[in-house]
């Protein structure tokens, strides 16, 4: 055992979380062998970039191994979380920076893989922050489609919009609500919803030593009402035929197997689903159906093992993963099950009428009759209300970056305006949504959501013109070249390469076309060994990079140029 692991094997002896584990059945020794190894550093390839591939190369440079998973492109590095040595710190830390990858743990890549979802989809994830999961969520649904990730946390949501900015995805819409409190989505519902719960996480000693000091067992019993009313909440806003994918990084039955019982007595048109064991990782366990009761008669009835024969096959279908089962090294403690919505409720279009028994989907289509009022928009505006395309800005923004005008939608607040995906339009702005009272909120507003961001924040204007594009969209946005007042141009790799050698370079030295070009934020497209490389400039007098820092030792790497000096930063 290395020297810095020996405190925490000593605390994980005498701690609390390790008596529980073997009272819920596990072998202590194994379990601490396991448990207290730290987890290696493992990451996704964003797979919307052009670049992925390229990227990957340079992973397998560094050492990295990809991790054999359907539908995911997960590597693993041969080297401790947060410990990339020095030679490859730099470009691993701008691949990550720059939106091509995303350091995450293995075990969490798991639960959106289950949603089972594809492009178009309309998806939820209920406790969204810091954003590993929602991101996930909006690669597999290839860019299209919605996620609406929500975070109730305000210090947790600026997180979580980092995030959303960082990878530069046009299908996230970032909200605020309690999960118990989300607005009912407009009929039928959510095609998924992900509740990755608040936690004890009991599961995580491999990344959070500390846990082994912390954890109590009245942690778990805290926070099970809490978990319970957010999976119910989740329950009631699934379409039929949809599923919720509950997760933790808890290891507490409580938490776990108990929530999912609680929320199936509760909805019996729900069923906990066999999962796919070519989605999972090799060695791992079923769902507990009995565990002690450690908390000295404290516990509700809801945290008790279950005496039903239904339920406790229910149980059995939940998946748990424990450290000292999985021989690959790469995996904490995890919990997930997945709840399938079986009723094939359908509702009469001229009597309103639905079949029983009646669930929570039902009774929403009984409240609001096919033709009840409809509330329209109430004047105020919250973040990105004003869409582009209907303050006549549109046209002339998109014609100025060859992006098709029905590709997208941009939305304009202040000097900035934001790029999404047609279907944040088609599916969140323009939809009735549910209100109180049997009223529907007309299409054409965010409201009821509570919108923190929408999309990716794409170009800053200044009037009707666009002043530059901004970072996060530099790989989003979908440019052309050609046309009047176009401010994209295509050049030669040599030019590419020679603005990206330099600082800044004289406007005679670039191109003899760039003096055709309006002046400011421009757009250079280069395709170099196949790829094709963005480069974003400021014309004036000279050509000036106007990228970042970690974009800068991305595109070096791959022109194969030294690495930036100190004197040449300076």
């Amino acid at each position: 055992m290395s020297a810095d692991l020996v405190p925490w094997q000593e605390q994980a002896e005498t701690s609390e979380l390790i008596d529980a584990i073997e009272a819920w059945g596990h072998d202590r020794s194994e379990f601490l062998d396991a448990a207290v190894a730290r987890l290696p550093e493992t990451l996704r390839i964003n797979p919307l970039r052009c670049d992925a591939a390229w990227t990957a190369e340079r992973l397998v440079e560094m050492g990295g191994v990809q991790i054999d998973w359907p539908n995911i492109d997960a590597w693993r590095m041969p080297w401790q979380r947060g410990r990339a040595p020095p030679e490859f710190d730099e470009l691993y830390q701008a691949l990550h920076e720059t939106g091509r990858t995303t350091r995450q743990e293995a075990a969490s890549m798991i639960p959106p893989l289950l949603l089972g979802v594809d492009a178009g989809d309309m998806v939820l994830d209920m406790c969204a922050a810091p954003g590993s999961k929602a991101t996930q969520i909006a690669e597999i649904l290839g860019g299209l489609g919605v996620i609406i990730a929500n975070e109730k946390s305000p210090q947790r949501s600026n997180t979580l919009v980092t995030n959303s900015h960082r990878l530069a995805l046009p299908n996230i819409v970032v909200t605020r609500h309690d999960g118990r409190n989300i607005p009912r989505p407009p009929l039928p519902g959510f095609d998924a919803v992900l509740v990755d719960a608040p936690c004890s996480g009991s599961g995580t000693t491999r990344k959070n030593p500390e846990v082994w000091g912390k954890w109590k067992e009245v942690n778990g019993r805290n926070l099970h009402k809490l978990q319970v009313e957010l999976v119910l909440k989740a329950a009631g806003m699934v379409r039929p035929g949809g599923c919720v994918v509950y997760s933790t990084c808890s290891l507490d039955p409580v938490e776990n197997e108990a929530v999912v019982l609680e929320v199936l007595r509760q909805n019996p048109w729900l069923k906990v689903e066999s999962i796919n064991v070519n989605l999972l990782p090799k060695n791992t366990s079923p769902g507990l159906s009995h565990w002690p009761d450690l908390s000295g008669g404290e516990a509700r009835v809801s945290m008790l093992p279950p005496a039903e024969p239904e339920l406790v096959k229910a149980a059995e279908r939940c998946v748990r993963i424990w450290p000292d089962d999985d021989d690959s090294g790469l995996l904490g403690g995890f919990f997930f099950a997945v709840l399938r919505q079986t009723d094939s409720t359908e509702i009469d279009s001229t009597e309103n009428k639905t079949t029983s028994p009646e669930n929570e989907w039902a009774r929403c289509l009984r409240r609001h009759s096919l033709d009840g009022e409809v509330v329209p928009p109430s004047g105020r505006l919250g973040p990105h209300d004003i869409r582009a395309a209907e303050a006549d800005m549109s046209v002339g923004l998109l014609d100025m970056l060859g992006v098709p005008t029905d590709s997208g939608d941009l939305w304009r607040r202040g000097r900035r305006a934001s790029w999404s995906s047609v279907d944040v339009s088609r599916l969140v702005f323009d939809a009735k949504w549910p209100g109180k009272k049997g009223r529907w909120h007309a299409g054409g507003q965010w409201r009821p959501l509570s919108v923190t961001l929408a999309g990716v924040p794409a170009v800053r204007v200044r009037g009707e013109r666009i002043e530059r594009i901004t970072s996060q969209a530099l790989h989003t946005l979908p440019l052309a070249t050609g046309g009047e007042g176009r401010r994209v141009l295509e050049v030669c790799a040599d030019v590419a390469k020679r603005i990206i050698a330099s600082n800044r370079l004289p406007l005679d030295e670039v191109d003899e076309r760039l003096h055709e070009m309006p002046g400011g934020g421009l757009m250079l497209l280069a395709e170099i060994d196949g790829i094709e490389r963005r480069i974003p400039i400021w014309k004036g007098e000279w050509v000036t990079p106007m990228w970042r820092a970690e974009e800068e030792v991305v595109l070096r790497v791959a022109l194969g140029l030294p690495p930036k000096s100190d004197f040449e930063e300076e």
